[in-house]
């Protein structure tokens, strides 16, 4: 059986990822990618194979940090008037039954259809999404 979808409603807010977490992702990427340049001049000039596989190696770190990034981009939520969104999953506000502290740097919003949604410090200020939580929810 097919479950209905949700409408939440227009967006009221919406929080990115954290520029933290996005100026690791650019240094490793950067980095990764200028040693891989060096690497391949050093191959070029050198033709010994040690240089080649370091090359490769650099490149596979680049390629996985590109898709890291990727998959972080998709990280977005968004507070809309009858709920939230985070990844794929909706939570209506009614639905939302407790918020539960999680490591120090994140929290549980747990739902009555156990579609609960952990929000971290990826999150861009995370702590005011939690205002926002309480404030809407009660909890």
């Amino acid at each position: 059986m097919k479950k209905k979808p949700k409408h939440l409603g227009p967006i009221e807010r919406v929080f990115e990822i954290s520029p933290l977490y996005l100026a690791r992702v650019i240094f490793v990427a950067a980095l990764s990618f200028v040693c891989f340049l060096g690497m391949l001049l050093g191959f070029y000039m050198r033709e010994q194979i040690g240089y080649f596989i370091l090359s490769s190696a650099f490149l596979i770190v680049y390629l996985l940090t590109m898709l890291g990034w990727f998959f972080l981009k998709r990280q977005r939520l968004e507070i809309r008037e009858k709920g939230l969104s985070y990844r794929r999953r909706k939570i209506l506000w009614e639905e939302i039954v407790g918020i539960d502290d999680v490591e120090g740097k994140s929290f549980l919003i747990k739902a009555s259809d156990d579609a609960d949604i952990q929000i971290s410090d990826v999150v861009s200020d995370w702590n005011g999404v939690r205002k926002i939580v309480t404030e809407k929810t009660g909890f």
